[in-house]
């Protein structure tokens, strides 16, 4: 039976109070987070503690203090807590069961191939990166797999076309409870981290920097090509017709935008899309919601993010379109 968060919480205290002070300061939990004893429910522990800030659970607000104190947490645990039923439900079981479904592979799968299927967002708001990483393993699985080395130590070395190799460490049970889901193997956790740390984050927990981005960087990492924005409303729904036919004929990488803060019909809003596919003779684009659910208003008669919109409605409801240029880099061999 699964411990509640509070209790489980109290039991690895003493393992995150490294300065043994009585309280867990913010880099206290981020280091925790690269801790990889802290497993199962005492990692899921972790995460939920790391992302005190985000959900704004445990911190004593009357003296505006970011640490967490065991008084916090027996102040959590006691029955009278308001949101607790909430906060167990919706964010620290759901963490329990992210490392629970977790997979030990680099790449799950029957095919053991990388799929965009397997992009899930996770806490981090890297839309921008996710959306870029599902269209190369759309386009061309095996550039994903070329990337990716598995060192004898349990690390990995990311090689992005272009640059010099980075090593990151294989995600903790805390990190798998934070970042995009496992549950089709580690590669799209591997591949957040490694692009935090080639981009120059240096932070114990260096994803936690890849919140918010453009998904032409992110093109241009992973393609080691040139990527540019199209905003939509300087063109005719022709030209992205025209845009896209190109694009899909040379097996390019395409995201689009939606800017609006407030979303668009059942659309997320500031939130950035993989264009997975283009019907020019249907003049039907197919897109990916790189959450793994939440599709167009019109399509939701399934959950795994993928919906189909004719090209003049996704010119009117997409404000931009990100495309990988062709021709510098071997995509394939």
């Amino acid at each position: 039976m699964c411990l509640p968060f509070g209790d489980r919480a109290l039991s690895v205290f003493d393992q995150i109070d490294t300065d043994h002070d009585g309280a867990l300061s913010a880099a206290e939990r981020e280091a925790a987070m690269a801790n990889p004893a802290l497993q199962g429910e005492a990692g899921a522990a972790t995460a939920m503690l790391f992302q005190n800030q985000r959900l704004g659970t445990l911190a004593n607000e009357a003296d505006c203090s970011t640490d967490i104190s065991r008084e916090d947490l027996q102040a959590y645990t006691a029955p009278a807590c308001m949101g607790q039923d909430i906060f167990e439900r919706h964010y620290y079981g759901p963490a329990v069961s992210a490392i629970e479904n977790a997979s030990q592979a680099l790449y799950g799968g029957r095919d053991q191939q990388p799929s965009p299927d397997d992009v899930r967002q996770g806490a981090l708001g890297d839309c921008w990166f996710l959306s870029a990483l599902a269209g190369v393993a759309q386009n061309d699985p095996a550039a994903v797999r070329r990337m990716v080395r598995s060192n004898p130590d349990g690390t990995f070395t990311i090689s992005f076309p272009g640059r010099d190799p980075v090593t990151v460490p294989a995600p903790t049970d805390a990190e798998l409870a934070t970042y995009a889901s496992a549950a089709n193997g580690q590669w799209v956790q591997v591949f957040e981290r490694a692009a935090a740390t080639a981009q120059g984050h240096t932070r114990q927990q260096p994803q936690q920097d890849m919140n918010g981005g453009l998904a032409t960087d992110a093109i241009e990492l992973l393609t080691g090509n040139d990527a540019e924005f199209t905003d939509t409303e300087s063109q005719t729904a022709w030209r992205t017709h025209r845009q896209l036919v190109a694009a899909f004929a040379d097996g390019r990488t395409v995201a689009a935008d939606i800017l609006d803060p407030d979303g668009v019909e059942g659309l997320p809003g500031g939130h950035s899309y993989t264009i997975l596919n283009y019907d020019a003779r249907r003049g039907i684009v197919t897109i990916r919601n790189p959450w793994g659910h939440t599709e167009h208003e019109s399509s939701r008669d399934h959950s795994d993010g993928v919906f189909r919109l004719s090209v003049r409605n996704f010119h009117r409801i997409y404000d931009r379109v990100a495309v990988e240029h062709s021709g510098q880099q071997q995509r394939s061999e």
